[in-house]
């Protein structure tokens, strides 16, 4: 099939949804900040079942390819001779038991702990992990904490910083306000984060004029986004010079 008869089968139509509904809970627990706890319940804010998946195939018979797990000793080797290792040097691993795994575990409480907090402008955007959930109250008891805590958070024009267990992994999070909830979005360790490369801007002479025709155009482009038009317009030739 062609790119082009794929490109029209996926075309949305300009009447199309920009979102999808609602999905089921994806984990129930308790969000806890100073003395208030309150019961609530997870939702993933976004449908992974939009992007396109390709399959590589052995030219001229279509067959699908296929991956096999080798030893580089005793060659293939079957799911249930495989074990996990841990690596104490660059060339050398111990096994571990199924005892050994359990005990690296986190223990998981069901509780999101909300511990510090910080003005939105204050947060670093690259520390976001991909993951975000809306959280909501588990049941109508629950819902004058939940609003208490999310007013508060409004009020103070904070966001919160906590730690949680999610999939058996300790994971650092951010909650704050979003629409009629909460949105939790789940952190890399800041250790894990590069350093910017260094760029020397006083090596350049700028003429003001320029970032202020700039700043023009730029305001001039401010309009709702069109997000069908995003995901299907073909980029546009860059007429930009060095």
């Amino acid at each position: 099939m062609s790119a082009n008869r794929l490109a029209s089968r996926a075309r949305f139509s300009s009447t199309a949804r920009v979102t999808a509904g609602a999905s089921r809970a994806s984990w129930s627990g308790q969000l806890r900040l100073g003395s208030c706890c309150v019961p609530v319940k997870a939702y993933p804010t976004i449908s992974s079942t939009a992007a396109v998946s390709l399959r590589q195939l052995h030219a001229g018979c279509g067959e699908h390819i296929e991956y096999h797990k080798c030893c580089p000793k005793h060659g293939r080797v079957q799911a249930d001779q495989i074990v996990k290792g841990y690596p104490y040097s660059a060339e050398q691993c111990v096994a571990l038991t199924e005892e050994d795994l359990a005990t690296l575990e986190p223990t998981d409480d069901k509780t999101i702990h909300l511990e510090h907090f910080l003005a939105p402008a204050e947060f670093d955007l690259t520390l976001l992990a991909g993951r975000s959930l809306y959280l909501a109250p588990a049941h109508p008891a629950a819902m004058k904490p939940f609003v208490v805590i999310r007013q508060a958070l409004l009020r103070a024009d904070k966001w919160a910083l906590g730690r949680t267990v999610f999939s058996n992994k300790r994971q650092l999070v951010i909650v704050y306000p979003a629409e009629e909830v909460l949105l939790v979005q789940t952190l890399f360790d800041p250790a894990q984060r590069r350093a910017a490369m260094p760029v020397d801007q006083d090596a350049v002479q700028i003429d003001r004029k320029e970032v202020d025709a700039l700043t023009r155009w730029i305001e001039s482009m401010d309009e709702p986004i069109r997000w069908p038009e995003l995901r299907h317009a073909s980029l546009p030739r860059s007429g930009c010079t060095p």
